[in-house]
């Protein structure tokens, strides 16, 4: 899974000095300078929370030995990009806001399929749509849109929609597939796909790809205007179906 491994500070200096953030229209989707800098902002707060709740006793779906390797493992993520985002080399800047603007409009895409689709059918399709994503990635080829849609369009097909909400749902599934190769092209993404490898498939590395699929599933999901810890609990809930305790009141927010 893909997400926004963004735990920064002094968001301000994101912007490339000689090639400013713009606003920018694609696939029917408009992404202010504002956006991406209420991006970088609200993972100050997420991301610590998240991290803070992983090595709790709160959640309690690994060993403790296992969460806190996963937490720190995702942090040494993070610090990896808040490097190429603030280490002075204004191409990697760049990249990783493309990664953010590419990140922001996929997030919408799903936004909209969950307003077409039943959530349950949907958390389903998600995964077989990351599978071919994966399936791609490894092919080393760009996610193509068409093969996306006749997937899709099988894959949707015992859900018996209406013609107008299959036709909307494909075209977006296909909208989703251009973002995600285009999120996919940049090196940051490259950054968390080598990381997703370096996690192996043991224990650890199978709980960092639950935690980092709940936290991408919490920014689509969220009820508020910033994503909270209780989002990220009820996107597990969603996604993996496991028993998570509710935060305890002595945690905060």
């Amino acid at each position: 899974a893909i997400l926004i491994l963004l735990g920064c500070s002094a968001v301000q200096a994101a912007a490339p000095s000689s090639d400013p953030i713009q606003s920018t229209t694609e696939l029917g989707i408009t992404v202010e300078p504002s956006h991406i800098f209420d991006a970088f902002e609200e993972s100050i707060d997420f991301w610590p929370s998240v991290r803070k709740y992983v090595v709790s006793d709160s959640f309690d779906v690994a060993e403790r030995q296992n969460r806190v390797q996963a937490a720190a493992f995702v942090k040494r993520v993070q610090d990896d990009l808040h490097g190429r985002l603030f280490g002075g080399d204004e191409a990697k800047a760049k990249d990783v806001v493309d990664y953010v603007t590419w990140g922001l409009r996929r997030a919408q895409c799903y936004r909209d399929l969950r307003g077409e689709l039943p959530p349950e059918s949907l958390v389903r399709l998600r995964g077989q749509f990351e599978a071919l994503s994966k399936v791609s990635r490894q092919e080393g080829r760009p996610l193509d849109p068409t093969t996306v849609s006749a997937e899709m369009e099988t894959a949707m097909r015992p859900l018996n929609l209406t013609t107008e909400k299959q036709t909307r749902a494909l075209e977006l599934w296909r909208r989703l597939a251009v973002c995600t190769a285009r999120l996919n092209a940049t090196e940051a993404a490259m950054v968390i796909h080598r990381a997703d490898g370096e996690a192996g498939s043991g224990p650890d590395g199978d709980l960092i790809r639950k935690i980092a699929a709940a936290a991408d599933w919490a920014l689509i999901v969220k009820t508020g205007k910033k994503t909270t810890r209780q989002d990220f609990i009820a996107a597990w809930h969603e996604l993996h179906d496991q028993p998570v305790a509710e935060v305890a009141s002595a945690m905060g927010q």
